[in-house]
């Protein structure tokens, strides 16, 4: 069982439809809760950045609702698996009939796919054994398969990279813009917090913080290996200074601790013996004046 969900958690990041199921099956499970009155009051509108907008009738309804916010995080990430919602938002909104939004979607029904994406797609639905989730994300697949075959053919660019689909009006990918600039933006201030980097870059989503999280760690742990005793013995206070801030950065990415936190046992236990003194003997060659 652990290796088919493995296998089928690997399929879905491979599609790069997991934002849209994670979305999907929060909004489904939302309007599994809404019985009773909460059904003609309250509708599950969108979910974005960990957080679930509902639209509610009335500010009556939404005041009653929010005090019952934990009850409600509590029962959907028990029935998700895992804490996917962070925070549930009530907002004077329509509540509108599922045939009304099925509207939207009419636009791809012209866009016809070929009988290999069909496969692939048969693929991986066939990984799902419950047969209505099954049947929900193989719609999510086809309408996701559709969706990219219509930006294509409005001459939506490929980035070489990461292949996402981007505007052609755009210069370059915004994703891979915004994982250069986030970087960059850690590199220097390596404590600040999802919701911190957020004020920078208000569209930036949780996982997206993560990833690139992950992969700066690896750039700077790659880095600071290519670099030897030797190089750095005979070199000049600036490059000393960013050598230095360099480990510092990936300290605290690496443990997120705070910059007067940390002491030589962090720096040994994330560093290692040797790197931890190399660091040690340039930190003391630069209070020494090189």
């Amino acid at each position: 069982m652990d290796c088919l969900n493995n296998s089928l958690q690997l399929t879905i990041k491979k599609l790069g439809v997991e934002k849209k199921i994670n979305e999907k099956r929060v909004l489904l499970f939302w309007n599994k809760l809404r019985s009773g009155d909460l059904k003609h009051h309250t509708q599950a509108d969108s979910f974005k950045n960990g957080i679930l907008f509902v639209n509610v009738s009335s500010p009556v309804w939404a005041q009653q609702l929010f005090f019952l916010k934990r009850k409600f995080l509590k029962e959907l990430n028990k029935e998700l698996g895992k804490n996917i919602v962070k925070d549930i938002r009530f907002q004077c909104g329509p509540i509108t009939e599922e045939e009304v939004k099925a509207v939207k979607s009419k636009k791809l029904d012209n866009i016809v796919l070929e009988s290999n994406e069909i496969s692939k797609i048969k693929e991986a639905v066939d990984l799902v054994k419950e047969e209505r989730l099954r049947n929900v994300f193989e719609k999510i697949l086809i309408k996701n398969k559709k969706f990219q075959k219509s930006r294509k053919e409005k001459g939506w660019k490929t980035c070489s990279y990461c292949s996402s689909l981007y505007d052609p009006q755009e210069s370059r990918c915004p994703y891979c813009q915004l994982e250069k600039e986030v970087s960059q933006l850690l590199l220097g201030s390596p404590y600040l917090t999802y919701e911190q980097c957020c004020e920078h870059f208000p569209d930036l989503l949780p996982e997206q913080y993560e990833k690139i999280k992950a992969k700066l760690i690896v750039a700077l742990d790659e880095k600071i290996k290519s670099i030897t005793f030797n190089q750095m013995f005979f070199a000049d206070e600036e490059k000393i200074k960013r050598y230095l801030h360099l480990i510092q950065s990936y300290v605290i990415l690496k443990t997120e601790v705070k910059v007067f936190a940390i002491n030589k046992k962090v720096i040994y236990d994330i560093l290692g013996e040797e790197r931890a003194e190399h660091y040690y003997k340039m930190l003391a060659k630069l209070q020494e004046g090189g």
